[in-house]
């Protein structure tokens, strides 16, 4: 009895099992759930790739700067694990197939968000100004460029209104880590507007918005975030301003 319990405890948790042959259902059961959790780890972190990707170009083209070309592209595909092992060199050969034709045309991945290029690049109109003030709540931090403060922070009441300063198209309506939900409209003639650290955006990307309509709720989104408030910044030409220059009545 002893030297039976020995062996089998043996078996079970020391790699001496690995050894052993399996049946294919054994195998499945032992593997098959790590894998498919794998898989799903794998597909969102390529779905955050691309969202970081096109949220960076965007911003370097709004400072005038070259856009970052994709080295590859991610088709992100509802994959699952193959019901069985003998399935396994199917799905192998079935990948190998469908790589020639992804890399004469990559497949548009499905993220989050609209893609960007949906907008048009020239937009003939240009905004009124000057500007009124995005957010009620009183003014939490200035200006301070020099300081890598491109901006003016409204502190408010969490899920409390964000309208537009001008009207504009938005170019992007999203989520990122440092900025948590943003929203970037663009009003012509070089000027940017951008929204950081939102509960969440109500619009989507390619929308037209008028001066005053909601386009945000305020929140506390983002890792640089550190309270309720909206921080609102304006650019031209890809140099930020500083609002108070732009809004109807300054609080400063």
């Amino acid at each position: 009895m002893v030297v039976a319990t020995l062996t089998v405890a043996s078996i079970i948790y020391t790699p001496v099992s690995l050894l052993l042959p399996m049946s294919e259902e054994q195998l499945q059961k032992r593997y098959g759930s790590e894998l498919f959790e794998v898989q799903n780890r794998l597909n969102k972190i390529t779905g955050e790739v691309l969202v970081l990707r096109e949220y960076n170009n965007k911003l370097r083209k709004a400072l005038g700067q070259k856009e970052i070309p994709g080295d590859s592209d991610f088709a992100i595909a509802s994959t699952t694990i193959p019901s069985s092992i003998e399935d396994k060199d199917r799905v192998i050969a079935e990948t190998q197939e469908q790589q020639e034709p992804i890399k004469e045309k990559p497949a548009e991945p499905t993220i989050t968000y609209r893609n960007v290029s949906s907008v048009k690049e020239e937009i003939t109109f240009r905004a009124e100004f000057p500007i009124i003030a995005p957010a009620v709540g009183y003014v939490s931090r200035r200006f301070e460029s020099d300081r890598g403060h491109y901006g003016i922070d409204y502190a408010g009441k969490i899920g409390s209104l964000i309208v537009a300063a001008a009207d504009g198209y938005v170019v992007f309506a999203g989520f990122t880590s440092e900025d948590g939900y943003t929203i970037m409209l663009s009003h012509g003639g070089g000027f940017l507007t951008t929204y950081k650290h939102n509960q969440n955006v109500l619009k989507s990307v390619g929308e037209f918005v008028k001066r005053g309509e909601p386009i945000a709720l305020l929140g506390n989104s983002g890792r640089t975030s550190f309270g309720p408030h909206l921080h609102f910044e304006v650019w031209s030409n890809g140099k930020a301003q500083n609002p108070n220059n732009y809004l109807i009545a300054s609080e400063l």
